[in-house]
């Protein structure tokens, strides 16, 4: 289901721990840089990343992202949405 950016734009964490089981982040090339050290990130056909562990973000502890304000993806901060050029 498509929504209108308006209505995700005050989307807040619930912190369910849901979209570290049910989903495989993608990073933007600059997201990608910032995690690179970290060796939680893969690059296929020209995209990037999160790599799971299993069907587990290396990054969860139990309901909670490691990952805080600016290493955090824009793609998890927006979950379960995402962005689409064309509406």
């Amino acid at each position: 289901m498509l929504v209108p950016w308006r209505r995700a734009a005050s989307w807040h964490c619930e912190a369910c721990g849901r979209c570290c089981l049910e989903y495989t982040p993608k990073l933007t090339f600059y997201e990608f840089l910032k995690l690179k050290d970290t060796g939680f990130v893969v690059e296929k056909s020209g995209r990037y990343y999160i790599r799971k562990i299993g069907r587990r973000c290396p990054f969860q502890i139990g309901r909670f992202c490691r990952l805080q304000n600016d290493l955090k993806p824009l793609s998890c901060r927006l979950f379960p949405f995402s962005i689409h050029k064309r509406g």
